[in-house]
């Protein structure tokens, strides 16, 4: 729904926190003109019957948050899940995880870490 409480914008800055989103009560909502330019929606990643959520049906994602989820599975299950997430992201997309996940994801199935001190990391394209 982009609507987010005070703890979950914590991190974000005063003057983003102003441009983006609008006080609602105890949360904040992302205001509508950026809101029609993302796509909000739930996933279940260990379901087996679905390559990429319903509202995009292909993927083609130029970007995949999935933060602090990795390190509680086994190895088998994280490589289901990052598997699923590299079919998603369109060639040169960037998957961010959380910091303790960084080592779990580091060169694994065509991911390349942006910068060594973040947990960011960037799909290879595609050569022609």
């Amino acid at each position: 729904d982009g609507i987010y409480s005070d703890e979950a914008l914590g991190n974000v800055r005063l003057r983003q926190l102003s441009r983006f989103f609008s006080r609602q009560g105890d949360a904040y909502a992302v205001l509508p003109r950026l809101r029609e330019k993302v796509c909000f929606s739930s996933y279940d990643l260990l379901d087996e019957r679905s390559s990429s959520p319903a509202v995009s049906i292909y993927g083609d994602f130029d970007l995949v948050f999935c933060c602090n989820l990795l390190f509680y599975y086994r190895q088998s299950i994280r490589q289901r899940i990052l598997d699923k997430v590299c079919r998603a992201l369109a060639p040169g997309g960037y998957f961010v995880t959380g910091e303790a996940e960084r080592d779990i994801v580091s060169n694994r199935n065509g991911l390349c870490a942006v910068s060594p001190s973040v947990a960011v990391f960037q799909k290879r394209r595609e050569k022609a």
